[in-house]
């Protein structure tokens, strides 16, 4: 008897069946790619096949438990999200991941959104990384805006504004974070870029335009993007 840890393995085969075009879409090849590991590794006589792994920096889901219990302590609304934003920074830089800002804020947005009763919104904080070089290019993406509701618990990591993370963003931006270290620490094993795009102002649907007529989607041209949402009971 004995157990495979498969998450690591699954998230990396995926990426590189992504970026070497295999075809069914990005979709498809990630059920594929799960599939397969846990089909093979069952017929190896696994009886446990679970947990996730990370040798090399310890626990990369106790990682990834921190930075959304911090980024849901903070939580900013709409495209200016500075304190957010900077964090986001911060964590890429510890792994050795140069990021910039990306996203343009038009006067005429700025003051449409403070006439629907926004705060004034003077930039539009998105956050790019690239890992990797080459194409092609897959693009990961993760919200990181909040909602103007007040969050009420006793939790330790609750809101600590009039704000809150009850959408799941704070969990999407950690996550990223969480297969940005993965990617680094196999990035000589990539055929290929993958960019990181950490968005503001999904609530509002402002964001990935302000993003994308900031350049998101050149210098590396994007030729595929994943993302998903995570449900209550995943």
């Amino acid at each position: 008897m004995y157990t495979v840890f498969v998450e690591e393995v699954c998230f990396m085969e995926t990426i590189k069946n992504v970026l070497v075009g295999q075809s069914g879409g990005p979709t498809a090849v990630i059920n594929a790619s799960l599939a397969g590991v846990y089909e093979t590794a069952r017929a190896m006589g696994a009886e446990h096949v679970y947990g996730m792994r990370y040798g090399i920096q310890g626990l990369l889901q106790e990682q990834i438990v921190a930075d959304r219990r911090y980024l849901h302590q903070i939580p900013e609304v709409g495209m200016d999200l500075p304190e957010s934003a900077a964090y986001i920074e911060k964590r890429l830089a510890e792994m050795g991941i140069e990021s910039h800002r990306c996203g343009v804020m038009e006067e005429s947005v700025r003051q449409k959104y403070i006439k629907m009763g926004f705060p004034d919104m003077r930039a539009s904080t998105g956050v790019v990384a690239t890992i990797g070089s080459g194409s092609p290019c897959i693009l990961l993406r993760a919200d990181f805006d909040a909602l103007p509701m007040e969050e009420i618990n006793d939790l330790p990591f609750c809101s600590k504004r009039k704000a809150s993370h009850m959408c799941g963003h704070d969990t999407h931006a950690a996550m990223l974070l969480g297969a940005a270290k993965l990617l680094k620490a196999h990035e000589d094993e990539l055929e290929g870029t993958v960019k990181l795009e950490f968005q503001p102002a999904e609530e509002i649907f402002q964001g990935s335009p302000d993003m994308i007529a900031g350049g998101l989607l050149e210098d590396p041209h994007v030729d595929a993007a994943v993302m998903f949402h995570v449900l209550a009971g995943m």
